[in-house]
């Protein structure tokens, strides 16, 4: 009787586990770059919209003063 069941040798075994590595750690930096830029546009939205508040907090304080 013929066994039809497949059979992995060690070196298609040994073929794929460098591929799958190698996907592992490219979705992690994937994930971590993702959420690290994420966070950071953020805080550089908030920076903006405060210097832009400034600016015209600053304008505001100079109208009044030249008044």
């Amino acid at each position: 009787m013929v066994n039809t069941s497949k059979h992995y040798d060690n070196f298609e075994c040994n073929a794929f586990f460098p591929i799958n590595c190698n996907r592992i750690v490219y979705f992690s930096n994937f994930t971590i770059s993702y959420y690290h830029f994420k966070k950071y546009n953020i805080i550089l939205e908030k920076l903006i919209v405060k210097e832009n508040s400034l600016v015209i907090q600053n304008i505001n304080d100079d109208k009044k003063n030249n008044i």
